[in-house]
């Protein structure tokens, strides 16, 4: 086992490379998934199919299948792992030469005067997820902060700035928390009965470093 945060990553020629990045801290581990292996594809689209259809009960239009959409060509996949080879968390990041969700599914969220930016140094966190199990608990906001400090990780080997995202809105000030850097980009709008959700950006070249890490460490409940 572990006892250390660690990080081995590699870089790619472009965003699309798919270079080996791992992110540990003790037996959790967060780590880029390689399309080209077909165990992490996977492992990803079974997570997602438990977590999105079976446990939210989100509907596909041909009925019972694999939970993918039209943005999984063009995003990069990372999945967290929590002492066992299943997928325990999982998250993607949308690249800048499709659309975004936020242009197209999630457009009421964004302010009609906002610009919605679509540089190489602009990205979109979709899919953010952890398994039931381990929500609420202190494993569950380690295997949190492994999967974001992976996301970190890539984003800057790869010049990337900007991250735009959606949240439920009663968790925004978590976000803003976590990121340090993350301002609302337009109102919050009620897509589900009683939830209500929020566009955001988080601008890492104004990222506070040394408050990230006081977060997290008063959030997991260990020493810096």
């Amino acid at each position: 086992m572990r006892n250390r945060p660690e990080i081995t990553a590699s870089k790619g020629s472009d965003q699309e490379a798919c270079p080996r990045l791992e992110v540990w801290d003790g037996s959790f581990s967060a780590r880029l998934l390689d399309p080209r292996f077909p165990d992490d594809v996977e492992r990803a689209r079974a997570f997602r199919h438990e977590v999105f259809l079976e446990e939210l009960g989100w509907s596909l239009p041909d009925g019972p299948q694999q939970e993918v959409d039209e943005y999984d060509q063009h995003s990069v996949h990372f999945g967290a792992f929590a002492e066992s080879p299943q997928m325990a968390g999982y998250c993607r990041l949308i690249l800048p030469v499709g659309n975004f969700m936020i242009e197209k599914d999630f457009s009421d969220l964004v302010a009609p005067d906002y610009s919605i930016r679509k540089q190489s140094d602009t990205v979109e966190i979709s899919r953010f997820a952890i398994h039931r199990r381990l929500r609420g608990k202190q494993e569950g906001f380690r295997l949190i902060a492994v999967l974001l400090r992976c996301v970190y990780s890539w984003a800057k080997a790869n010049q990337v700035r900007y991250i735009y995202g959606v949240c439920a809105s009663d968790h925004l000030s978590f976000v803003q928390g976590a990121f340090s850097c993350c301002d609302s980009i337009g109102p919050a709008y009620q897509y589900q009965p009683g939830i209500f959700s929020s566009a955001l950006r988080v601008d890492l070249g104004k990222l506070d470093v040394e408050k990230v890490k006081d977060f997290w460490s008063q959030v997991v409940g260990k020493p810096r």
